[in-house]
């Protein structure tokens, strides 16, 4: 899988999990511990999520460890 097919990938993730938790992408961002504006930058540029920040998100995403494979 190409880099862009990850980061398409992560980026329908968060995506998916904001529809279905209910949360804001503000709250997520205050969820990370980062700026709004830091969490949009990162889903325009999803390589520049920091290690935790990935780890963070399938903890609480619920993510598999084959499906955190997918988007690392």
């Amino acid at each position: 899988m190409s880099r862009d097919d990850k980061n398409k990938e992560l980026r329908g993730l968060i995506a998916y999990y904001l529809e279905t938790s209910g949360y804001t992408k503000k709250q997520l961002a205050l969820k990370l511990g980062i700026s709004p504006a830091s969490l949009y930058n990162k889903l325009n540029d999803p390589d520049s999520f920091t290690f935790g920040e990935v780890r963070r998100l399938s903890e609480w995403m619920a993510l598999s460890e084959d499906k955190l494979k997918m988007v690392v």
